[in-house]
């Protein structure tokens, strides 16, 4: 069992989500690293919405897309991990997957994250739980990070680069509570590579796919019939 402490501290929707990754890459890390992965195929079969039906990009979004799928490769301790990222709603919610092996079992977890809540689901056995968030708390963006919200929150700009053809804007920052050191390529408020430090165990996650303003279904984004949730009391992020 990884336990997490809640992340409600957590300024970003951005980072939130990338530490709730970072965990699970850790948790599938004790998984085969000759793990087949699932195809991703049908990423680049999605029909792209219509430019009417866009709509404007709230000031407060996370990212600057309505919605968006990004497929990474996930390196935890010599490990290798499919993890799948959808968002809608322009990233205020967002779900992500996570497919790995252990002892010869299918590892499969995925979190769904929206404004009030971060559910955590199992999905082999149909088991999860979920937290509450502390909708009061003012978010960071990364799209558009003022002087004194880095200072405030020790974010540090350390250069550009490309990945998958796009100039992100390189950010690092410490998390103390959580012993957390987080390296990120940013574009346009999306991660597209990670290099992350939680208690000491490295994780890398870069991207290898990217679509943009594609149709999701609006069931990607609700928990799936016939799971047991249950509230988690204790307010942390647990993994089982």
């Amino acid at each position: 069992m990884i336990w997490f402490g809640s992340l409600n501290f957590i300024k970003d929707m951005m980072t939130k989500n990338l530490i709730i990754i970072v965990l699970l890459c850790i948790f599938a890390s004790c998984g085969n690293p000759d793990y087949d992965h699932g195809k991703s195929d049908w990423i680049d079969t999605l029909d792209e919405i219509p430019q009417d039906e866009l709509g404007e990009v709230p000031d407060s979004a996370p990212y600057a897309f309505k919605t968006g799928v990004i497929e990474y490769e996930s390196s935890t301790l010599g490990m290798k991990q499919q993890v799948i990222t959808m968002f809608c709603n322009f990233g205020f919610t967002s779900r992500t997957e996570i497919i790995s092996r252990m002892l010869g079992q299918s590892i499969k977890q995925m979190t769904l994250v929206n404004d009030t809540a971060i559910f955590t689901l199992n999905l082999i056995d149909s088991i999860g739980s979920y937290i509450l968030l502390d909708s009061a708390e003012t978010e960071l963006n990364f799209r558009d990070l003022s002087k004194e919200d880095m200072e405030k929150n020790q974010i540090t700009k350390s250069g550009t680069d490309e990945i998958l053809e796009k100039n992100c804007t390189i950010y690092e920052l410490y998390i103390e509570e959580q012993d957390a050191q987080i390296k990120n390529w940013v574009w346009e408020g999306i991660t597209l590579k990670s290099v992350s430090r939680v208690g000491g165990i490295k994780v890398t996650m870069v991207a290898k796919k990217l679509r943009v303003n594609v149709n999701i279904p609006d069931e990607k984004f609700e928990v799936p019939e016939g799971f047991s949730i249950r509230k988690n009391e204790s307010d942390s992020l647990i993994v089982q």
